[in-house]
């Protein structure tokens, strides 16, 4: 059980280095046709996350995780809450943001990838 938690907590570190480098290749491998990324700033499909990475001059520079906690809700079903801070840079001007982050990933055909993303800022 340990170890699931461990791999799926390192599935969504991936995710923040994928962001932190703006490499969409984490996207494509791990995040489901379909699933909902939702924000304050609406609901996001998987293409449009990739096309955003591509396509912004903002970018994160660092980021923490902050108390992650994974609930292995069955056997092909984890949820992984913890609050984020993000550093991000955007025009010479750095800004710090927290934010609730729960994602919800399934075992599909014996590779783990996310079904839903949701981040509430705090």
């Amino acid at each position: 059980m340990q170890d699931l938690k461990n791999l799926i907590l390192s599935i969504e570190k991936k995710g923040w280095e994928a962001s932190k480098n703006q490499d969409p290749s984490f996207y494509q491998k791990y995040m489901a046709n379909g699933c909902p990324v939702i924000t304050p700033f609406g609901t996001f499909t998987r293409d449009m996350i990739i096309s955003e990475m591509t396509n912004t001059s903002q970018k994160v520079i660092n980021y923490e995780l902050i108390n992650p906690q994974v609930i292995i809700m069955r056997d092909d079903l984890v949820v992984i809450s913890y609050k984020a801070m993000t550093e991000s840079s955007q025009n010479n001007t750095i800004e710090r943001k927290f934010s609730w982050v729960t994602t919800i990933y399934e075992n599909r055909g014996d590779k783990w990838i996310f079904t839903l993303n949701q981040h509430i800022p705090i």
